[in-house]
């Protein structure tokens, strides 16, 4: 370890403590809505052993950690739960920071990284909730840094194996994990394509790979109500259940009277494939107006300073994300790699629903910080040069 790494990892240390007893302060242990899914789901996996759940067996993952957090303190105190959420998430920033210097090779691009997961404090406020999301960020790092790793040419049998348990258990803490598993899945494809001669195979191997994920995504989807969704004009979710203020209505989109649905015995990928095709005006509004809030995570409800903080970090971070993958010197797996995970996560909030609190959005920018670090840390340091030879010139001898 350098002496810079040092020094950053006791300035990020001091920061995530700094903040994390703030945001302890602010929100104490936040129990949700949701959180009664997790923690019933855990209960019953203490009491009955493992059981197939339709809907929740998708965010298992973060049952069995709720169920291994009861094992080893003997107790089912929430508390317990939040100060492991906590430790998991330091952990996973520092992590990430290996990453970063990992796929850049410098240490200052590798403390922007961390230093932005930081800054956009939400991240950290979900440390609180007992909800996927922490964990899920937190398991997403740890996916980063196996990967940085494999493109660093590190294939080694711990690493693959490892790595691939936590890419097997991040899988399965949110449906969305499928993002991660398309996204691995091309780079296994890649590595494959380069050892094959003949097109038939690999289009071949290419079209039972789709066709495998399709499979599972339609599975995946059973339980959602995403023909409810398309048939009331939400936006995000679950806003028409609350009495109508002005500001809500940027968060419907005009159902037309004529909507054609497809008959109850499709499967859910074959609803969506119909309705898209026989309501596409209607369906293209809906799923940009999604996206559009996804993306640039503002809310009408949230306040005007919130809104455009999110802004403020993540308007330059998708600049400079989008500059690194079109840049030649990003490694062909990486490009490839993020690409995917971000298009299909995107997708599957287009194609799905937009939350309350902007949570979905989490888990896209630990990438999104690894991709564009470089670029902002360049541009910071070349202004800072300009303004300190500028302040020289000014100062008379």
């Amino acid at each position: 370890m350098t002496k810079d790494s040092k020094v950053h990892y006791s300035v990020l240390s001091v920061l995530f403590l700094l903040l994390s007893l703030i945001l302890f302060l602010n929100f104490g242990v936040k129990n949700v809505n949701d959180s009664h899914r997790y923690l019933d789901y855990a209960t019953n996996l203490q009491a009955n052993g493992f059981y197939f759940d339709r809907h929740n067996f998708w965010y298992i993952g973060y049952s069995l950690f709720i169920y291994l957090i009861r094992l080893t303190t003997g107790s089912s105190n929430e508390i317990n739960l939040i100060i492991s959420q906590v430790i998991l998430s330091y952990f996973s920033l520092l992590l990430l920071y290996r990453a970063s210097h990992n796929l850049s090779g410098s240490s200052g691009v590798a403390f922007t990284t961390a230093l932005l997961y930081l800054i956009f404090v939400e991240i950290l406020s979900w440390n609180f909730y007992i909800l996927c999301e922490s964990f899920y960020l937190s398991l997403t790092c740890f996916s980063l840094y196996f990967l940085s790793k494999y493109f660093q040419g590190d294939k080694s049998i711990v690493t693959i194996l490892v790595g691939g348990l936590v890419f097997l258990l991040t899988f399965f803490t949110k449906p969305t994990g499928v993002a991660l598993a398309a996204a691995i899945l091309g780079l296994i494809l890649i590595r494959f394509y380069r050892s094959i001669s003949k097109p038939i195979i690999k289009y071949a191997l290419g079209g039972v790979s789709a066709l495998l994920l399709l499979i599972l995504i339609n599975k995946m989807l059973e339980t959602f109500l995403v023909m409810e969704n398309y048939s009331i004009g939400e936006v995000v979710y679950a806003i028409s259940t609350l009495p109508y203020k002005v500001e809500y209505a940027s968060l419907f989109v005009t159902v037309p009277t004529n909507l054609d649905f497809p008959p109850s015995m499709y499967p859910p990928l074959g609803k969506i494939l119909y309705f898209i095709t026989f309501n596409p005006t209607y369906w293209i509004k809906l799923f940009f107006a999604k996206v559009f809030f996804f993306l640039f995570h503002v809310r009408p409800f949230w306040s005007f300073e919130h809104n455009l903080f999110s802004l403020m970090i993540l308007l330059p971070v998708y600049f400079y994300s989008i500059k690194s993958l079109i840049a030649s010197a990003t490694i062909k797996s990486v490009r490839v790699f993020s690409i995917m995970y971000l298009t299909i996560h995107t997708l599957s909030i287009g194609i799905t629903t937009v939350d309350w609190d902007g949570r979905f959005l989490m888990p896209l920018l630990p990438l999104l910080f690894l991709l564009s670090a470089s670029g902002i840390a360049n541009d910071v340091n070349r202004l800072f040069r300009q303004a300190t030879r500028g302040l020289r010139k000014n100062i008379p001898a």
